[in-house]
């Protein structure tokens, strides 16, 4: 019986776990892959689009506020201390350190990499693509 009840949840409809995974919250979101293979294959092949985040930075503390519009948390990242947040796409944040490197981190997943050339810069500039020319005349 019990596990006839294990297989039943691996095999939910993919409609009725995207409606499930539509209505969670961000961290919940994250844990949502770990019930089995099935939920997993649902959660990374998603098309939801997160609500944003937006982080603050307690200086005195050396800790960040994660403001959503379901609440707030504090998280700790010693990773992050004495860095400069310089752009974030996709969950993933361009950080740079006092000595001019730059590294991607994570604040979801609390991982990150180096660049693995030495990247040290005087101006850091972001520019962005247009989706479509603009009208003339």
């Amino acid at each position: 019986m019990q596990e006839n009840m294990i297989s039943d949840w691996a095999d939910l409809p993919k409609e009725l776990l995207d409606l499930i995974l539509s209505n969670l919250y961000a961290e919940d979101r994250l844990t949502f892959g770990l019930v089995c293979r099935s939920w997993n294959s649902v959660a990374t092949t998603s098309t939801y689009c997160h609500s944003p985040y937006l982080m603050f930075y307690h200086r005195r503390e050396h800790r960040w506020k994660f403001f959503q519009y379901n609440g707030s948390s504090d998280k700790d990242f010693p990773q992050l201390y004495n860095a400069e947040i310089r752009c974030s796409k996709y969950g993933w944040l361009l950080v740079s350190r006092d000595d001019g490197s730059l590294f991607f981190f994570d604040p979801f997943k609390e991982q990150g990499f180096e660049n693995s050339q030495s990247t040290t810069f005087l101006t850091l500039q972001f520019v962005s693509s247009m989706s479509q020319l603009p009208q003339t005349g």
